[in-house]
């Protein structure tokens, strides 16, 4: 049987986009069904369009830039509309096969620290009624542009590395997510959650 995937994304610049394309390629390559939404689409903020889109879904994927060890506020601002749209439907999934485990997994893509970026959604993906077994970060180019930075975009070639190893760790955490093989970076690692925590705690005061 065909399992259904669908993911909503968010893309500053194209990085996100460009992952989750790959990811989409791999599931249809392997026989399985994706659909996947910008959302900013416009439709993303219907929440008729969502409950219908998630109501007969068995993986629920959202993916994001890492901005500061969590997820864009707009993505944030998205999630509250999933949880709307699952509340709506939460009759309809309960007369679903319970035996059947709904799986959610998060998508990030980052320039150097993500620290555990891809597992701050956890708790509001769980509420919605997928199980999160699926957390990856994926280093991309950086987007930021300044004389002398550290950190600026990458030449081509070293970037088509990056790419190339995207793509085959992607390859990885779809079969974990297929077996329901939990893959969950960031989750043991202690330095990252406490310069996640950091770095959330400093953005939260410059904004």
């Amino acid at each position: 049987m065909k399992i259904k995937f669908i993911i909503f994304y968010f893309s500053g610049t194209g990085n996100t986009w460009w992952v989750t394309k790959e990811f989409a390629n791999i599931i249809e390559e392997k026989g399985n069904q994706v659909e996947i939404y910008s959302i900013e689409n416009e439709k993303c903020d219907d929440v008729n369009f969502l409950k219908e889109k998630i109501r007969e879904v068995d993986a629920l994927g959202i993916a994001y830039p890492i901005y500061g060890s969590t997820a864009p506020k707009i993505m944030w601002t998205f999630i509250e509309k999933l949880k709307e749209a699952s509340e709506v439907i939460e009759e309809g999934i309960s007369q679903r096969n319970e035996e059947k485990t709904r799986i959610s997994f998060v998508i990030t893509t980052m320039a150097l620290f993500s620290g555990d970026g891809a597992l701050v959604t956890r708790k509001e993906l769980e509420t919605i009624g997928f199980k999160l077994i699926g957390a990856i970060n994926l280093k991309m180019s950086s987007n930021i542009s300044i004389p002398y930075f550290p950190y600026n975009p990458v030449e081509k070639e070293k970037l088509e590395k990056r790419k190339k190893k995207a793509i085959e760790d992607l390859e990885d955490f779809y079969s974990d997510l297929i077996k329901e093989k939990k893959h969950l970076e960031g989750r043991w690692n202690l330095l990252g959650k406490f310069g996640g925590w950091m770095q959330r705690v400093g953005m939260d005061w410059v904004l």
